[in-house]
């Protein structure tokens, strides 16, 4: 059995040393000695490169020091509670290429696969054929290809090869609910929670038609002319215009006079046995029913009475027939039909407020029901009140108008508003941000109405540790890729990252040098 050899380490040495040491050493088993304040502390990732290390090796490393960081970052190595150590491959990193090793002879050492590279961005390349003729051509030739050649070697190096870098940091949910108020004619104020509004208009017409229920008595009046008897002796009688007479036999089948008419006096004679025979005074006049129907007509020689004088004194009798009367009971407009007519339509028109609001606003728009109104503009029947129809028509115009904000404005104060509850070193991350939008309606302590409309936002969120991305990258251009694990490495509160590059070629194994072929993502665990 091997004895265990105690490795002593200087607070500034760092992985590489360790790792030196390591493979120095002759003994079985190691015990690396770290002060407090190491640099291997910066990172678990460091602990793990060298327990890896020393698995490969067959060299059992155990860990000794009185740092009280480094003790927990041990904890977590020895409970796995941190990232597995089957990540360090997904980085295509051999510990030989950190020791800067690249013989495949030594113990522990990987060989690297050599991918192919597609150079098929030279095929578009035309070459012009020229004439050898002489040394001058030559020359020129060698010239023209050794400028391909280059040109080739700088978009090999400089445009084709490309890196993928991702970082992988703890997060912390953050949720909010915040009440803001929506007003027109305003611009945003975080310190008061007033968001801008916008009034969005629109007009909507649409008709509607329904049976009429009204009902109407219509017909003709019968028409004849009577003739009117005069009994008193020597005394002419004058009888006006719509003087009234009735049938006899019905005192409410009345008729007016259609004109004046004077019926002269009656006269009387004595026969001789001293008798007195009297004839009375006649004269027709034309007469009409007093009201429509059928009822009405009577046929020749039915009496009639006069209503005002006494049948003594004057008569009269149907001398033509009294005919032409009819009824019927049709379809009118009654008011009912008006105003019911009007409700549905204004209600039907009404309900499509706030799709045609909708389609008015812009995709970064937000309508908030509840706020539109409606107001009658134009309203157009087809028929009048009472006039004989069996259809009515409504045409109405109505005007809306309804409250609305953007949500880019929106999500603009929710982030000002949010500053304050983000703790020292985070900042809000982009993923999963959930917003939802109550309206809280018109009530006695909420207002929404076309001049104002409350809102309670509530914000689903996670913050992420600040990372100087821009000065990250400007670290990494051009290193190699083990110096590129130690600068990632180094950057706290990352629990794990990932290099992947493209093409992957053993002797080109560094970032970019372009930092615009870098891409860096930052994602939250």
């Amino acid at each position: 059995m091997n004895n265990m050899e105690k490795i002593k380490l200087d607070i500034h040495e760092d992985v590489i040393a360790a790792l030196r040491k390591i493979r120095a050493s002759q003994n079985g088993e190691v015990e690396l000695l770290i002060p407090e304040g190491s640099v291997l502390f910066e990172n678990i990732l460091n602990l793990k490169l060298l327990k890896k290390e020393g698995d490969e090796l067959n060299k059992p490393i155990s860990f000794s020091t009185t740092d009280e960081a480094g003790n927990n970052l041990l904890d977590l190595l020895e409970g796995g509670n941190s990232p597995a150590s089957s990540d360090f491959v997904s980085r295509e990193v051999s510990l030989d290429a950190i020791m800067g090793d690249s013989s495949d002879k030594q113990k522990g050492g990987k060989k690297f696969a050599v991918p192919s590279i597609s150079l098929g961005f030279l095929k578009n390349l035309k070459i012009p054929k020229l004439s050898l003729k002489g040394r001058t051509s030559l020359i020129i030739v060698l010239l023209l290809v050794l400028g391909l050649l280059g040109f080739g070697g700088y978009q090999l190096m400089w445009r084709v090869p490309k890196a993928e870098l991702s970082v992988t940091v703890d997060s912390q949910p953050l949720i909010k609910s915040v009440e803001i108020q929506v007003k027109p004619n305003v611009t945003n104020n975080v310190a008061d929670r007033i968001l801008a509004g916008f009034i969005a208009e629109t007009v909507v017409s649409d008709s509607k038609t329904t049976e009429t229920t009204g009902e109407k008595l219509v017909g003709e009046k019968a028409e004849g002319k009577i003739e009117i008897a005069n009994y008193k002796v020597g005394a002419e009688a004058e009888f006006d215009d719509g003087e009234e007479v009735y049938f006899e036999d019905d005192d409410d089948m009345i008729y007016f006079l259609k004109d004046d008419v004077t019926v002269p006096g009656a006269t009387e004679e004595i026969q001789p046995d001293l008798t007195k025979i009297v004839t009375p005074g006649k004269a027709s006049v034309g007469v009409i029913a007093a009201d429509i129907g059928k009822d009405f007509n009577l046929d020749e020689d039915e009496n009639l009475k006069f209503d005002d004088f006494s049948s003594d004194d004057y008569t009269a009798e149907v001398q033509e027939d009294i005919d032409g009367g009819s009824s019927d009971i049709v379809s009118v407009v009654s008011q009912g039909d008006l105003d019911l007519l009007s409700e549905e339509l204004f209600a039907e028109i009404q309900e499509q407020g706030n799709l045609a609001l909708g389609g008015t606003l812009s995709k970064e728009q937000i309508l908030i029901n509840g706020s539109v109104v409606g107001a009658l503009a134009i309203e157009e029947f087809s028929a009048e009140l009472d006039e004989e129809v069996e259809e009515l028509t409504l045409t109405q115009t109505i005007n809306f108008q309804g409250l609305s904000y953007r949500e880019e404005d929106l999500d603009a104060i929710l982030v000002d508003l949010l500053e304050g509850f983000i703790p020292s070193g985070f900042e809000l991350s982009d993923e999963e941000k959930d917003t939802n939008v109550e309206i809280l309606g018109n009530t006695d302590a909420t207002v929404l109405n076309l001049s104002q409309a409350d809102l309670q936002v509530t914000i689903k969120a996670f913050v992420i540790p600040e990372i100087d991305e821009k000065q990250l990258l400007e670290d990494l251009v051009g290193v190699s890729i083990s110096e590129a694990e130690k600068i990632l490495g180094k950057v706290r509160n990352v629990d794990n990252y990932e290099i992947k590059l493209d093409p992957n070629i053993p002797f080109l194994r560094r970032i970019p040098g372009n930092v615009d072929n870098i891409t860096l993502k930052v994602k939250r665990n």
